[in-house]
């Protein structure tokens, strides 16, 4: 008898009495023929499959035939104690099928991480989701800066009056607020102001324009420092100067806007220089007009009056014996005759005496 061992390796026959080659076959309890035509055992750990057409692998392999092998699937290794393929752990990945180890995701974005086992690529790794973010260039996972919190959107929120700065990955103060010996970003303090981001401490309206205040903390610019009550504003910007006499100076006054009283007069809007009116009722003073910023020259006459310190009549208008210019009308042209007349009678009379006296 010729043995099955010269037509196939390793093969045997169903039974004895066996009268053709083709009797030949692998043993369907422990052998599958291979791509070579040989009959084989599956390699440890794997067993044969029930149609003797190849081997069985464990959960996350596969088996190629044409390897003789089983490879791990994607998302799978093969572990060193069972030989078996076992899943990926959180936070690396394998791709493709073989028997390679998993990649660590540090490997791609430092500290970063999957969302679960069994991830079959590195577009899987990615920051914890609820507590880490990504840093600008991509490289790293960062956790959020002291004062601020996580957000879903993969950012930092940071405390009241900072802002997260992706660049410096820190929380920088807003415009309004500085950094205390704390790091903790705080509001300026009244009579200060900060305009931009940063750091930085306050700068204080002193330093601006002396003796300036501010309505309230948290200012962001130098045009929010003014003049308190009593004050206003110097010419050039420099000093906040007691109000003159004649004059009322609310918050925030400049020499512009000064309001000048009843009674008191100045030339223009640019003047400091408040005149007592020799005829008080003929300066009305900032009550009469709209605007304190017109708060000046004929602006502050009474009605018919205009000129220096409001001294003078208007056309139409004629000055009494008090001062004061009163419009001009029948009756009172008829009361300026009766005047010149009387005027005139006293300077015969007053003729006619001295001519016969002397």
């Amino acid at each position: 008898c010729v043995s099955c061992d010269l037509i196939i390796s390793d093969s045997t026959t169903n039974g004895s009495a066996s009268t053709s080659s083709s009797s030949c076959g692998c043993d369907p309890s422990s052998r599958y023929l291979n791509k070579d035509g040989d009959c084989v055992t599956c390699p440890s750990p794997f067993s044969l499959n029930s149609s003797s057409s190849g081997c069985d692998c464990s959960v996350g392999g596969t088996f190629f035939y044409d390897q003789d092998e089983c490879l791990c699937d994607p998302g799978y290794e093969v572990d060193d104690i069972t030989g078996f393929c076992s899943s990926c752990d959180v936070g690396s990945y394998k791709e493709g099928y073989s028997t390679l180890d998993c990649s660590s995701c540090d490997l791609i974005i430092s500290d970063s991480t999957t969302n679960g086992s069994a991830s079959t690529s590195n577009s899987s790794c990615g920051c914890e989701f609820d507590s880490k973010y990504l840093s600008l260039d991509g490289s790293s996972c960062l956790d959020c800066p002291e004062f601020s919190d996580f957000i879903e959107s993969g950012s930092c929120d940071c405390d009241e009056g900072s802002t997260f700065n992706e660049s410096s990955s820190s929380c920088v103060c807003d415009p309004g607020y500085y950094k205390n010996t704390q790091s903790q970003c705080v509001v300026c303090l009244p009579n200060s102001f900060k305009s931009e981001d940063g750091d930085d401490l306050c700068s204080s309206c002193d330093d601006f324009m002396t003796d300036s205040i501010t309505s309230s903390s948290g200012s962001t610019n130098s045009s929010d420092c003014h003049c308190d009550d009593g004050d206003y504003e110097s010419e050039d910007g420099s000093e906040c100067v007691s109000c003159p006499k004649g004059s009322s100076c609310e918050e925030g006054t400049t020499i512009e806007n000064m309001e000048v009283d009843g009674g008191y007069w100045r030339v223009d809007g640019e003047s400091d220089t408040i005149h007592q009116c020799p005829v008080p009722k003929a300066c009305e003073g900032a009550s009469s007009n709209s605007s304190s910023s017109s708060s000046y020259g004929d602006n502050l006459c009474r009605v018919g009056h205009e000129g220096p310190y409001c001294s003078v009549c208007e056309d139409g208008y004629f000055k009494e014996y008090n001062g004061l210019c009163k419009e001009c009308s029948s009756s009172s042209l008829t009361n300026s005759y009766i005047l010149v007349g009387v005027f005139g009678v006293l300077g015969i009379v007053l003729t006619i005496l001295l001519i016969r006296f002397v």
